[in-house]
């Protein structure tokens, strides 16, 4: 016997499913009642470019106004079917952006779920879990204003999403660029 699976562009992991058979018969006056079961598990889809369940992660870029907050879109190319666990940090390495130019918790995430929007708690650790079915994740980084004329500034916003899934995991990791411009104040 066969079972169809169906190909999705969710990534799962693996599932597992039971396929239970009966079967009776009465032979010469005897009765027989037969039953067995099978366990098939269904592996998710890693070959092909077009089939590929595991997602990519992208992270946009921004300009702001210094005293603005920069608005970074963070996104995965394919539903999870679980929670995915995505760290942000703020790096000035090779860029010419300072501490100062940012306010003293610079960070906010929000995203939506059915078309709902929420912002986002940081857990313990710094990071945030998020359904794998979240749409719309945006990491609003908060500029200082001040008096100083800098010219444009950039910085770094690097991302990092990871999620087990029927045991498969990922870890993916990818940034994006923001640049502060002067109010010219």
């Amino acid at each position: 016997m066969s079972v169809q699976t169906q190909d999705d562009s969710i990534f799962e992991g693996s599932e597992s499913f039971t396929l239970s058979a009966n079967a009776s018969a009465t032979v010469g006056g005897d009765r027989f009642n037969l039953t067995d079961t099978g366990t098939g598990t269904i592996t998710d889809d890693r070959d092909g470019a077009n089939n590929a369940d595991t997602p990519e992660l992208s992270v946009s870029s921004d300009s702001v106004v210094e005293g603005g907050a920069a608005v970074f879109n963070v996104e995965l190319s394919n539903d999870v079917d679980g929670d995915v666990t995505y760290e942000f940090a703020l790096s000035l390495d090779g860029q010419n952006a300072e501490w100062d130019d940012f306010a003293s918790n610079p960070l906010s995430v929000s995203y939506q779920l059915d078309g709902v929007t929420y912002s986002a708690t940081a857990n313990n650790d710094g990071s945030y879990t998020i359904a794998g079915n979240a749409t719309d994740i945006q990491v609003s980084v908060q500029t200082q204003d001040d008096s100083i004329f800098e010219g444009s500034e950039s910085f770094t916003l690097s991302a990092n999403a990871s999620a087990t899934v029927g045991g498969d995991r990922f870890n993916l990791t990818d940034t994006g660029t923001g640049t502060i411009t002067d109010d010219r104040d």
